[in-house]
């Protein structure tokens, strides 16, 4: 019973996306609000599914200080779709060593229905537990970011929402150290 249940149900959720989901467009191309669904882990990271290059799934911890794409080395080496054509010797992890690293560029990612084009990808000794890498907040660039822990969903949005009566505006700076 319960399986047909969940058979009906997933067809509908399947129906509402075809009919009323949105089209694939960068962030930047969206009117309104965009909700991409999180889990929190036990180590409080939170983690979103991403599809690379079209066919392989990964987990990705979203991480404000991070400024790039990047996968563990575990994860890149159950990866079908990357092409590593790019290396440095300058990568710092979180560990505060450099450490060289492989770059594969041209890929594309997608988190639900958004999706980005010629995406560079780092591999990265680190990120947080149950995750296969990480992204950062570059992704929505000029995009109001809020996060709900409570529902687990994080709210992509190009303004701010009506709600909002009073904030203070602070200019993000980038430094690394």
């Amino acid at each position: 019973m319960w399986k047909r249940k969940f058979y009906i149900i997933s067809i509908l959720t399947f129906l509402c996306q075809l009919i009323f989901g949105q089209a694939t467009k960068p962030v930047s191309q969206l009117a309104g609000k965009y909700i991409i669904p999180f889990q929190l882990t036990e180590y409080n990271n939170i983690s979103v599914q991403a599809i690379l290059n079209g066919k392989d799934t990964v987990h990705l911890m979203f991480h404000t200080a991070a400024n790039a794409v990047t996968l563990t080395e575990k994860a890149t080496q159950k990866l079908k779709t990357l092409n590593f054509n790019n290396t440095t010797d300058s990568i710092q992890s979180w560990g505060g060593q450099a450490n060289a690293s492989w770059g594969s560029k041209g890929n594309s990612l997608q988190i639900r229905k958004l999706t980005w084009e010629d995406v560079d990808i780092w591999e990265n000794k680190n990120s947080g537990q149950y995750t296969d890498g990480k992204f950062g907040i570059d992704l929505f660039e000029k995009s109001v970011i809020e996060i709900d822990f409570n529902k687990k969903i994080i709210v992509i949005r190009r303004t701010l929402p009506r709600k909002i009566k009073r904030y203070e505006k602070l200019p993000l700076f980038v430094e690394n150290i």
